[in-house]
């Protein structure tokens, strides 16, 4: 589901969560604001909420026409 982000929501949500990098650190590291690092982040995070909540209502839909 990360691949389906945008370069810059991912390379965030990556940075902070696979690599362990403070959200100052990332920013930084990327040449960007805070502020900029935040709101992509919290972007990338509910798209992937948004994601996984359609994907799981699909595999319901599939189950009960079975």
């Amino acid at each position: 589901m990360v691949n389906r982000l945008s370069p810059k929501r991912s390379e965030v949500l990556i940075l902070v969560y696979y690599v362990g990098l403070s959200l100052q650190e990332t920013a930084s590291l990327l040449n960007i604001r805070l502020g900029t690092c935040k709101s992509r982040l919290h972007a990338a995070l509910e798209q992937l909420r948004n994601d996984d909540a359609e994907s799981y209502q699909l595999t319901s839909i599939k189950e009960g026409l079975k």
